[in-house]
């Protein structure tokens, strides 16, 4: 649950006099192009990082819940989003990730067959590959900071 405390219990059991509400909501935000204040409201908590040190504030990392209806909203034009790319072929074909029908499989695939087809050419075949698990921690919070204001 997000700051507002409302679980998707709630909302699925009133969801037929909730639906017709967000929608207005959720379309008059489209039209005026605003998301509503209330729905950037979160709720933040610590999470660890790893085991160790539990003592310092370092090893952890913030995790902000939204409300149900942020989530709601945000799943909404995400489908939009993802019709409209896929409609108007604006997707680059080799993007895999967050895509219907297309998966880390999927690219993995193509990248053993690229591989295969080069060496088959006896091409020089490297690779880079690049570990960004830990890329938020390098960060500065007054840098985020600054970056959402």
């Amino acid at each position: 649950m997000g700051a507002d405390n409302i679980n998707t219990k709630f909302i699925y059991d009133f969801r037929c006099i909730i639906a017709p509400l967000l929608s207005y909501i959720f379309n008059n935000s489209v039209e005026v192009g605003t998301f509503p204040t209330a729905l950037k409201i979160a709720k933040t908590i610590p999470i660890p990082k790893t085991n160790k040190d539990l003592d310092n504030p370092t090893n952890y990392r913030p995790i902000s819940l939204l409300s149900i209806f942020s989530k709601i909203f945000e799943k909404l034009i995400a489908n939009r989003l993802t019709q409209f790319f896929s409609k108007h072929k604006i997707f680059y074909d080799y993007q895999f990730g967050f895509r219907h029908n297309h998966s880390t499989k999927l690219a993995l695939i193509d990248s053993v067959d690229l591989i295969r087809n080069n060496l088959d050419q006896n091409s020089i075949v490297a690779g880079i590959f690049l570990d960004l698990s830990k890329a938020f921690d390098s960060l500065t919070h007054d840098l985020l900071l600054k970056k959402t204001i």
